[in-house]
């Protein structure tokens, strides 16, 4: 079960997940212009959700050209999931997808390869 969202680069406010079914919702938090519940960040959570699970369609994504204030800030994305009884977190670093950090405690993470991971997971 995901658990929460966070950057600790402070990329974008931690998001925390509920177990059964969670809905992102589009809903602006001030006044904004009549756009409806465009460019919100919807897609955008669900796409940071797919580059920390190791997709390989969100790297590339990201690594495209508009998306270069990523890798330039060195920001992060981590995961916090449950499976069982034990907390997990993966941290990927923008800068360099092809390393991801792993772990039970978010403060002792391992370091692997994105393709070791993928083995391990």
């Amino acid at each position: 079960m995901l658990t929460k969202l966070y950057s600790q680069t402070g990329l974008f406010n931690p998001v925390s997940f509920q177990s059964g079914i969670n809905i992102i919702s589009g809903n602006y938090s001030d006044d904004k212009e009549a756009r409806g519940i465009n460019g919100i960040g919807k897609s955008s959570l669900v796409r940071l959700i797919d580059f920390a699970l190791l997709s390989g369609k969100a790297e590339k994504r990201f690594n495209q050209d508009k998306y270069s204030f990523l890798r330039e800030g060195a920001h992060t994305v981590t995961l916090e999931f449950q499976m069982g009884n034990q907390t997990h977190f993966i941290e990927r670093r923008f800068a360099d997808p092809r390393i991801v950090s792993f772990g039970e405690h978010s403060d002792r993470l391992n370091e692997y390869e994105r393709p070791e991971l993928l083995d391990i997971l």
